[in-house]
């Protein structure tokens, strides 16, 4: 396999690094602040992995400073070319039975969705919790916290609450009762209880209080109310429970997406269910999926592809994020194999898959990973051959893979590693004790802070107008 030009090696090495060290960070913050009960350490942890993904960034604005930052049309250009020089092959005449493998492109896919629905969860259980202790609690906790039922002895301000959702419930101020300890007087304290009934003189309430001075008050609320607070717990168990569970589900949904946009193989490895048609490329193409096909499918939008005409005078779309503007002159005409997966999106029925894992084998030794439509490939079926019947290994040491997103910390933009930051530094922020209202707006600008992340990503890959102008 041919050696790419040491800039894209080094581009390729930061981006892995890169986007492991941000996986990791990820998921240090949201498990720490989640299962962590020692705030002090907590903190600290969280500020420290968060350190380190401003390092991340530090490290790709430093790459592109040296290197020099290209937009992802010239990236695509350049990759392009890397992957055909020096080879001098003219025709194949049999598909490989080996090729690079798209693990790191179903990688990074994978990455980014786990990510994207992490990021935004993650934001709002940062701003549900409570970094600290409250005050009164960690007064008590400090010289040893127990749970008791104090008698009433006084009750005011009792006030009534019908909230427009969940139950309705009643708040007083009343003086209890503290337990003393044998030899003791007992000491009374203000708090503030919530109850089902009006609260009267004589009735018990669940209170946290310091048995070894009662002095520093208490706490109205049972143990269930309170324990994560005196354990130091940024939420109650339940919520734990259930914020996982939503977390889990969010991630079968990035999975399933996944799957259903790319196929969860590898193909580096052809076989028993590939088939392979000869071609030419024709260039860039809109693909629109027709209704009442075949295979249930329905008028979905329109998808960039690469126009592929084969040897059958069938026209094949080859789904890949790439458009006029992005791809070399060179490509079109060039003579290559299509492969795909045939058994993929082969039943019938309105939840069949749409697309099935494709690859792109060019007589100059380029591979390009992508998709092609099911509705296409039964089509095809038929013209084509069995890449395990057909297929040789003579040629496996040439190719070479063409895959442009691999070098993202070459033209990933500015605004884009600025909003990254943005996103770490209101992490680092509740983790600190703030104003409840900044807590909410943090929760609830967690998803347009994504929104726009995805927004300038998609601005960064964009094609250029140079080749329009």
């Amino acid at each position: 396999m041919m050696p790419e030009p040491q800039e894209q090696q080094k581009s390729k090495k930061l981006g892995g690094v890169c986007a492991s060290v941000a996986i990791a960070v990820l998921f240090a913050v949201i498990v720490t602040w989640t299962f962590s009960s020692e705030p002090s350490s907590r903190r600290m942890l969280i500020l420290s992995a968060l350190g380190s993904g401003i390092v991340v960034l530090a490290a790709i604005s430093g790459w592109q400073h040296k290197a020099g930052r290209r937009t992802f049309s010239r990236v695509v250009t350049d990759s392009f070319l890397s992957s055909v020089a020096g080879n001098t092959s003219e025709g194949r005449a049999a598909p490989p039975l080996k090729i690079p493998s798209r693990k790191q492109q179903l990688l990074r896919s994978l990455a980014a969705a786990i990510g994207i629905w992490t990021i935004t969860l993650g934001l709002v259980v940062m701003a549900m919790g409570e970094p600290q202790r409250p005050s009164e609690v960690e007064r008590i906790h400090s010289v040893g916290a127990k749970f008791a039922n104090a008698e009433i002895v006084r009750v005011t301000d009792v006030e009534f609450h019908d909230p427009s959702r969940g139950k309705s419930y009643y708040t007083a101020t009343a003086t209890v009762r503290l337990p003393a300890r044998g030899g003791e007087n007992s000491i009374t304290a203000n708090v503030k209880p919530e109850s089902s009934a009006p609260l009267r003189r004589g009735d018990g309430v669940p209170v946290l209080y310091a048995p070894k001075d009662p002095s520093l008050g208490a706490v109205a609320g049972s143990k269930d109310q309170l324990i994560h607070k005196v354990r130091g717990d940024t939420l109650p168990s339940q919520v734990k429970w259930i914020l996982l569970g939503v977390w889990a589900v969010g991630i079968l949904g990035g999975i399933a997406l996944v799957y259903g946009s790319l196929g969860l193989r590898g193909f580096g490895r052809l076989g028993r269910r590939d088939r392979a048609v000869r071609g030419k490329c024709l260039g860039a193409a809109a693909f629109r999926s027709k209704p009442g096909g075949s295979n249930g499918q329905t008028n979905e939008g329109a998808k960039r592809t690469l126009a592929i005409e084969t040897d059958a005078d069938v026209t094949a779309h080859f789904i890949v994020d790439l458009s006029e503007g992005d791809l070399p002159e060179s490509i079109k005409g060039e003579s290559l194999w299509l492969c795909w997966d045939v058994l993929r999106g082969s039943r019938e029925g309105r939840f069949s898959l749409s697309g099935t894992p494709a690859a792109l084998v060019a007589d100059s030794g380029w591979v390009l990973h992508g998709m092609l439509p099911s509705v296409e490939s039964k089509e095809l079926a038929p013209v084509s051959i069995p890449v395990e019947k057909g297929g040789t290994s003579s040629n496996e040491a040439s190719l070479k893979l063409w895959d442009p997103r691999s070098l993202w910390p070459t033209y990933i933009g500015r605004p884009t590693l600025i909003v990254f930051a943005l996103i770490m530094s209101c992490s680092a922020l509740m983790t600190f004790e703030v104003p409840t209202s900044w807590r909410w707006a943090v929760g609830i600008a967690s998803p347009f802070l994504v929104l726009m992340l995805a927004g300038l990503y998609l601005s960064d890959i964009r094609p250029s107008d140079r080749r329009k102008s």
